[in-house]
């Protein structure tokens, strides 16, 4: 699996990602403060994931040890009193690697080369906390967090890569189309 997601990210992941640019934070009359109807939840999908991707292959292969976890669902933008009916959604794709025990040592080291490697194409830190850093670019509506967890006891360090798009309109978390596109119907 660790192959085909390094295949998937050459396929010029970061020009279709940087394409996905310009969203509205309001849309029109009707819509849910902070959605954009500009952009459908289908259209950011693939961007978000090609952007993980192409963070995940950037990793060095001498530190993983297999990929743990994948996930790519779409996420409420509000809570339940602001959008009862989850109509405001976000894609969001992450991906978890386990570090080989070798390795776990320079886990710090590897995130922070991966960060630079999105500072040099004019990405920023937006956010930074312990073990943790969001990366922004004013040319994407796509986001990227880089997340660690040390070792515990048996437990492999893990590095965590999450990308989300922008907060779009939809028809709602129980609709035809979030449902096909989460792979539910």
């Amino acid at each position: 699996m660790w192959g085909q997601l390094r295949t998937v990210a050459l396929w010029g992941a970061a020009a279709t990602v940087i394409a996905l640019a310009g969203c509205a934070s309001v849309g029109s009359a009707g819509s849910i403060e902070g959605a954009s109807d500009d952009v459908t939840l289908a259209q950011s999908k693939s961007p978000v994931q090609l952007l993980r991707n192409e963070a995940a292959s950037r990793l060095p292969s001498i530190v993983l040890l297999d990929v743990a976890e994948t996930t790519d669902t779409s996420v409420s933008c509000s809570d339940a009193d602001a959008d009862p009916d989850g109509r405001a959604r976000s894609w969001t794709s992450g991906l978890t690697v386990h570090v080989a025990n070798s390795r776990a040592a320079s886990v710090p080291n590897v995130v922070s080369d991966l960060t630079d490697s999105f500072l040099e194409q004019d990405w920023t830190v937006s956010e930074e906390g312990e073990g943790s850093v969001v990366l922004a670019n004013a040319g994407s509506a796509v986001v990227i967090e880089l997340a660690t967890a040390a070792r515990e006891g048996n437990e492999n360090a893990t590095i965590r890569i999450t990308t989300s798009g922008p907060c779009v309109l939809t028809d709602g978390a129980e609709s035809d189309e979030v449902k096909a596109l989460e792979g539910e119907l």
